[in-house]
């Protein structure tokens, strides 16, 4: 049975995280601290897989529809998502590895 936003507001942290389902795939798990994940839950290259799409209700049940339809566009292509995401974000702001000197010879080809 499809989730409804009113179901999520309504659901009360318990002593374990548990999940909610929205169907194929689509997972809202209530944290005990009262915090909302979205996961999507899907197989790629044999064991389960989760990817993170985002926080409730800073993403709503649709934009969670939309994103996880998104990432099953993705799979059917025979690409995963999770990979795909790692590829296509910027360099993390907190990567704090120095850049190489390619004018003493600390580049790609020594």
């Amino acid at each position: 049975m499809a989730l409804t936003d009113v179901a999520i507001r309504n659901a009360a942290p318990r002593e374990r995280p548990f999940k909610l389902s929205d169907g194929q795939g689509l997972v809202l798990i209530v944290n005990p601290n009262g915090s909302r994940w979205w996961r999507l839950r899907y197989y790629f290259g044999g064991p389960e897989k989760m990817l993170a799409l985002g926080v409730y209700p800073d993403v709503s049940l649709k934009d969670a529809r939309n994103k996880a339809e998104a990432a099953r566009a993705v799979l059917r292509q025979g690409r995963d998502p999770s990979y795909e995401r790692q590829v296509c974000q910027p360099a993390s702001k907190t990567d704090h590895r120095p850049a190489p000197n390619i004018d003493q010879g600390d580049g790609l080809f020594g």
